[in-house]
């Protein structure tokens, strides 16, 4: 394949797009007329890179260095310098990598070119000077330390003598209470607690001149969080506490616009943390998490850029698509639609402790399967580009993921689902697996068991002769009510489920637990005299606690629970035995509830026994949740990782962020497209700063450290 009468590179993405075929394939017409139309769809969706067409002062210099190479006039609009390694075809972009840096090197000459005569030799880089030059500077920045110096100690000769002239005399008994109270106290302090009480002290003694203070960059998320929960409570808090001014914290909230699509800007700090802190290839692996919120509908003007945010934005394949179902269908021209969802991508590092908003896309409705197959795969690609691989995809238990998982091609023909694809955007042979979070998956059990013979009825849950009901729980609850039953935490809420307590996660997980199974033994035979069956509903919550506990894990490595519970530890061991429950024990008990289910003797229609089984959607996530999760821990150990803790592959953290997210607005649950956005930007300047709501679906990790690490802020313009 040729562009522009250059053939494109066998390393290009359009290769990787498709299955390649071998030269004896070229003789079959079937697998030409086949293949063809793959790799005519894969081009026409992608872009011919535009080039270098500026700065052609500079073009004859990088001929001779064999830089690249000009392309005539012939064939572009107008002539262009392009990289040696142009991929020539691109996706979502204009240009390709190798002419960015290529772009950004011919700049750096040119303006150079341009600023030869103003030049300072003391502002040129040392890497640049010659041998006479750089000797003068080094003996020029030998005399400036010697100075500095001489200056720092001169400086701590008068601070001494200025504390020697105002020391106000304490007495013995006084200053010995004073130490005796700071000791007694000090351990007891958290890391938290040191840090805000010794800001207090240096904020106390720069009150004549504020200006002077130098917050703690943790201080200064602290401050931006609780400014985003409540401006006015923040501007109250700030009469009996020293924070940092409104003024401040603008510059540290809006360094950047904010933007709808792929977030440039936490991409490239999560690259450059990454390449900074994770040394070990293990740390290099993500954990790419995805899911809808709503929004409120609402234009508004940006101040900063002047562009209308708030419609929903289309890529350039889908606007020509529905240009073309308005022509076809001979409708007016289609309007804009106004933004109802936003579909939030999160990049969890798995074994290191990195995390961001990588991408934020709107839609007017539901999304699509093909909607988030475009828009996942230009996030995939993006983070690849920048050095980040993703090994998982996690997102919750709606059908349309579902459809979007069954767009791939499977790696692994003998499962019964698809949990695994190749990865055609990091350039190896390396898998991608899907994942439904395991939260989901349990709410979803429980609510089909929940249903059966009880509220809804829409199951009639049945294994081996046995009826699974819900009736079990509700009159164990009644048997338990009056009695001191130390291990059953059931209440009314458990067992007469809602719109809001079926989303509750702690309530799904009390009720599937050993504490429910070891009290079905205990009232055995009081629910046999109900004429309840209770062996197969006790089988079904233990095996269903012991997966949730093996795929969940636990917040707390030091806690009480993890040392009780040996399937909340992490796992170091590619051959533990928890892989052999979970893949043999726990999936066949399902394989075999279903055949048997559908060998049942009887006239049953095919919708009847459908509904004595769990949903067909549950068990395909139980499926791939668990073949996923057994197959990343296994990869990731091979890696060499020491050890995984499970809780890095569910979605909490992003659930996590919504919490924090529509707590920021109060009474507004659901924020604009601006809104959101701009808050993402802020939530991701607050680090672990930002505390996810106590009531939320969720628990957020009690572990609080304070993070220091320098924050970007907006360059003031005088």
């Amino acid at each position: 394949m040729f562009v522009h009468n250059r053939e494109v590179p066998r390393d290009n993405f359009v290769w990787n797009s498709v299955a390649q075929i071998s030269e004896n394939d070229l003789q079959d017409n079937s697998v030409i007329s086949e293949y063809l139309p793959k790799l005519c769809c894969v081009v026409q969706s992608s872009r011919i890179c535009k080039g270098v067409r500026l700065y052609n002062d500079q073009w004859a210099r990088g001929l001779e260095e064999n830089r690249g190479f000009v392309e005539s006039e012939c064939y572009v609009e107008a002539a262009c310098f392009r990289d040696k390694n142009c991929p020539l075809l691109v996706t979502d972009t204009d240009i390709c990598i190798p002419c960015k840096k290529l772009l950004n090197l011919l700049k750096c000459r040119s303006w150079r070119a341009s600023h030869e005569k103003d030049k300072d030799v003391k502002k040129i880089n040392i890497k640049y000077l010659t041998g006479e030059a750089a000797k003068e500077r080094l003996r020029e920045t030998q005399e400036e330390k010697r100075k500095l110096v001489k200056k720092l100690f001169k400086y701590r000769e008068r601070l001494r003598a200025y504390i020697e002239k105002y020391t106000v005399p304490v007495s013995t008994e006084l200053g010995t209470d004073i130490a005796k109270i700071f000791k007694e106290n000090e351990d007891s302090m958290s890391p938290v607690q040191k840090l805000f009480w010794s800001e207090q002290l240096k904020s106390l003694a720069t009150q004549k001149n504020p200006r002077q203070m130098r917050w703690n960059p943790f201080i200064i998320r602290l401050a931006l969080h609780l400014q985003m929960l409540s401006n006015t409570a923040y501007e109250y808090v700030r009469l009996f506490i020293h924070l940092p001014s409104k003024r401040t914290l603008f510059d540290y909230s809006h360094f950047i616009d904010a933007k709808e699509g792929p977030q440039e800007f936490i991409m490239q700090d999560l690259s450059r943390k990454c390449m900074e802190e994770c040394l070990n290839k293990h740390e290099k692996y993500f954990n790419l998490i995805f899911d809808e919120v709503d929004i409120r509908s609402g234009i508004v003007i940006s101040k900063r850029t002047g562009d209308i945010v708030g419609y929903v934005k289309l890529s350039d394949v889908e606007e020509e698509l529905v240009q073309l179902e308005a022509e076809i269908s001979e409708k007016a021209e289609p309007r804009k639609q106004i933004a109802k969802k936003l579909l939030v991508y999160m990049a969890t590092g798995i074994t290191n402790s990195l995390i961001g908003i990588v991408g934020v896309f709107t839609t007017g409705g539901n999304f699509t399967a093909g909607q988030i197959y475009t828009r996942t795969w230009n996030v995939i690609y993006r983070l690849e580009n920048l050095g980040m691989k993703v090994l998982c995809l996690t997102s919750d238990g709606a059908s349309v993921n579902k459809k979007f998982f069954k767009m791939h091609f499977d790696a692994d023909p003998t499962s019964k689902y698809i949990y695994k694809t190749k990865n055609i955007a990091c350039g190896e042979d390396r898998p991608l697996f899907f994942i439904t979070d395991p939260v989901h998956v349990l709410k979803s059990l429980r609510n089909n068991f929940s249903n059966s013979f009880s509220h809804k009825k829409t199951r009639e849950m049945w294994k081996d002769s046995e009826s699974l009901s819900w009736l079990v729980i509700e009159n164990l609850f009644y048997l338990t009510k009056g009695q001191k039953y130390v291990d059953l935490k059931l209440t009314k809420s458990h067992i007469k489920l809602t719109s809001h307590s079926c989303m509750k996660v702690i309530y799904a997980a009390q009720v599937m637990s050993l504490s429910v199974a070891r009290a079905i033994s205990y009232y055995e035979e009081e629910l046999k005299s109900k004429r309840l069956s209770v062996n197969q509903v006790k089988m079904f919550i233990q095996l269903v606690n012991n997966w949730f506990d093996c795929l969940n894990g636990s917040s707390d490595p030091k806690g009480k629970r993890i040392k009780e519970n040996d399937n909340l530890l992490p796992y170091s061991d590619p051959n533990d035995a928890r892989f052999t429950f979970l893949l043999e024990n726990f999936l066949s008990f399902f394989d075999e509830w279903y055949r048997c289910v559908m060998e049942r003797p009887g006239k049953f229609t095919k919708d009847r026994r459908e509904k004595m089984f769990i949903s067909m959607l549950t068990y395909e996530s139980l499926h791939t949740t668990t073949h996923s999760f057994v197959s990343v821990i296994k990869f990731l150990l091979a890696e060499g990782a020491p050890e995984i803790n499970a809780r890095k592959l569910n979605q909490d953290k992003l659930e996590q962020f919504f919490g924090v997210l529509r707590m920021s607005f109060g009474g507004n649950r659901n924020p604009t497209t601006y809104e959101a956005v701009q808050k993402i930007i802020v939530s991701y300047q607050q680090g672990n700063a930002a505390r996810p709501p106590s009531k939320g679906s969720t628990e957020a990790s009690k572990d609080w450290e304070p993070e220091e690490a320098p924050l970007r802020k907006r360059p003031r313009k005088y």
